[in-house]
């Protein structure tokens, strides 16, 4: 689970992960944020950004089968109402499983008034549901 908290005037990145052990290929979720102000609209629009690691996606078969993973990503505010909660499946082609080091990009927009907000992100290996 990766975290970030969208504060009004700056953007901080929290890492809210486990001490798993990890495999010689980083596999933890890469998370990022962009906001920025639409004045017109009275509201900050915010654009998060993942790098999902290939090296954390199994393959669903025998070797030469594609992977899949599940992406989930809730954003709260700061009094802990959830404003947005949305989850997604992918699937990773057997030649990008292939590719050491290779990652898979997600990306979420949303809007928002002036206050902080925490965006939580969760992939779920499809194959071994990790």
């Amino acid at each position: 689970m990766r975290q970030l908290t969208i504060p009004t005037l700056a953007l901080t990145a929290i890492a809210a992960v486990g001490a798993a052990s990890q495999a010689v290929e980083q596999t933890s979720l890469g998370l990022s944020a962009v906001r920025y102000w639409r004045p017109a609209a009275g509201q900050t629009v915010v654009d998060v950004f993942a790098r999902v690691p290939v090296a954390a996606v199994s393959a669903l078969g025998a070797e030469g089968s594609d992977g899949a993973f599940r992406f989930a990503v809730v954003v709260q505010d700061s009094s802990g109402l959830r404003l947005l909660s949305q989850a997604w499946t992918e699937t990773v082609g057997d030649a990008i499983l292939r590719v050491r080091g290779a990652s898979v990009g997600e990306h979420l927009t949303f809007a928002a008034r002036a206050g902080r907000y925490t965006v939580e992100a969760v992939v779920t290996d499809s194959a071994s549901g990790r």
